[in-house]
């Protein structure tokens, strides 16, 4: 029974996500260099997806995709650095989902 829930800690999946409202049209090319560089740099990260929003041009979230075996993810060192890059360019926000299924809920689907 230990041994299941220490197999449940070590395979928590977790997104980050940071969200910018940016101020002006012109910081999107500012926004498109920096993903540029940064995309480059990403190794350790199965998947980062970048979205821009359906009616503003302007609003962009950023979603980091990683696993730890941590009680309380707190977010990358890598979401960290997006966040000190990014501050410039207009309004962030940044949180750090777990992912959470009910149980048997796999199964049905």
């Amino acid at each position: 029974m230990l041994a299941k829930a220490e197999a449940e800690v070590i395979a928590m999946k977790c997104v980050e996500i940071i969200t910018l409202r940016s101020l002006a049209r012109a910081d999107i090319e500012s926004l498109d260099e920096f993903l540029r560089q940064i995309s480059k740099s990403k190794i350790g990260f199965p998947d980062i997806r970048v979205y821009r929003h359906s009616m503003v041009e302007t609003d962009f979230s950023i979603h980091i995709y990683w696993e730890t075996n941590g009680q309380h993810p707190k977010g990358t060192a890598f979401g960290q650095q997006l966040i000190y890059g990014l501050k410039d360019l207009g309004l962030l926000t940044h949180s750090v989902w777990v992912e959470k299924s009910p149980q048997g809920f796999k199964e049905e689907l």
